[in-house]
């Protein structure tokens, strides 16, 4: 399936329904109204009424209103510009899903225990316990082994519920806890925390609250200056009618608590040594991504004959899927070493030293990339470091 496309496709129907829609009821209403006008004066007039050759009569009137207006040409108008994309989307649809994604499939002997005790930890780390302790019951997977994971997600998960509700407190008393921790992370949590607290006060125009809390609060983080300065200059600006913070408005409170209790779930799964996103959800939403690659590399009549377990083929996934700093050939699949670590090509492509070296053919001082025609001396390619 092709996510891009679909997306494209869907945004062009929303954004014509957006500006059509509108002008259709517009002139629906408008019918509906003047039918409206007919049917009251027909009501009036009932058995005494004369129908007038001069063409003032209600029926008259609503076909001169009908005419004048163009108020049906108006609808089927609008209705072919919205028909349009949205047929056109259809099509899209039925290009993008592949019905058969049998191709795509490879029996993997994988172990249900193990994926088992996956699923549990995806449902706790989401924060779906009853659910994951159903799960862990049908499954029969022993309570124990997940206890120390589940208590410190309970505490978390309760403590987003209350910076959802704008309570910094149980994650203040969280990070204090945790001090030493966080600073050998490098984390700012407990100061974000006391910004926020500062920024909550002056947005509610609490000028003077906000002022005792940062006297009370941040003389221990001097050291942060270059964050706690446009506070300041904030502050002599709350009551004016322009301000260069307006990071800081109300309007603004809503980004600034949800980008606060992402930090704090960031430093929670961090201190946890969890993954920040479900790694379960990951593979999956990777696979996803993968599959009309895979598509396409299944009809690929020299595939079948290298066979699925010779055959390799590169999968754009983005940046947001890159985590650790672990580099597998994509030739040799195996893992860069000191002795071999991973060479960047002037084509951008990466391989190991050891391939490189290989790939240099008697005499000749080239060698070409093994995934493009370009060529190059090993003395251009640069060592990457993770």
């Amino acid at each position: 399936m092709n996510a891009e496309q679909l997306t494209e496709g869907l945004d062009r129907v929303a954004k014509k329904h957006k500006t059509t829609i509108p002008k259709t009821i517009k002139s629906i209403d408008l019918l509906i109204s003047e039918l409206s006008k007919c049917r009251d004066a027909l009501t009036k007039e009932d058995d005494k009424m004369q129908i007038d050759s001069g063409g003032d009569d209600p029926i008259s009137q609503l076909k001169r209103a009908v005419i004048d207006t163009k108020m049906p040409a108006k609808i089927v108008s609008d209705y072919k510009d919205i028909h349009a994309p949205l047929s056109k989307f259809g099509k899209v649809i039925d290009k993008s899903f592949n019905k058969n994604i049998e191709k795509t499939k490879k029996d993997v002997n994988f172990d249900k225990d193990t994926l088992h005790s996956i699923i549990a930890k995806h449902l706790y780390r989401t924060g779906r316990f009853a659910l994951s302790d159903a799960f862990c019951v049908e499954a029969k997977i022993e309570s124990d082994s997940m206890a120390d994971m589940k208590q410190p997600l309970i505490e978390m998960y309760s403590i987003l519920l209350s910076l959802s509700n704008r309570d910094i407190g149980p994650a203040l008393e969280w990070a204090k806890s945790k001090e030493e921790d966080l600073k050998a992370r490098g984390s700012k949590l407990e100061l974000h925390l006391h910004k926020m607290q500062f920024i909550e006060h002056l947005a509610n125009k609490r000028e003077t609250e906000a002022l005792a809390y940062a006297r009370s609060h941040f003389p221990k983080f001097t050291e942060n200056m270059n964050e706690l300065q446009p506070l300041m200059g904030a502050l002599i600006y709350s009551r004016r009618a322009t301000t260069p913070y307006s990071i800081y408005l109300p309007s603004n409170l809503p980004s600034l608590w949800g980008k606060l209790s992402k930090e704090f779930t960031k430093d929670s799964c961090s201190l946890l040594e969890i993954p920040f996103d479900s790694p379960l959800h990951i593979s999956i939403t990777a696979g996803y991504k993968a599959i009309p690659t895979l598509i396409k590399l299944a009809a690929l009549q020299i595939v079948k004959v290298a066979g699925e377990e010779t055959a390799t083929v590169e999968v754009e996934l983005g940046q947001e899927y890159q985590f650790h700093s672990i580099f597998s050939c994509p030739v040799s699949r195996e893992q860069s070493t000191k002795d071999s670590p991973p060479m960047l090509l002037v084509c951008n492509h990466v391989i190991s030293k050891t391939v490189m070296t290989k790939s240099v053919k008697g005499s000749s001082t080239k060698f070409k990339c093994p995934y493009c025609p370009t060529e190059m001396t090993p003395s251009q390619a640069k060592q990457l470091y993770f």
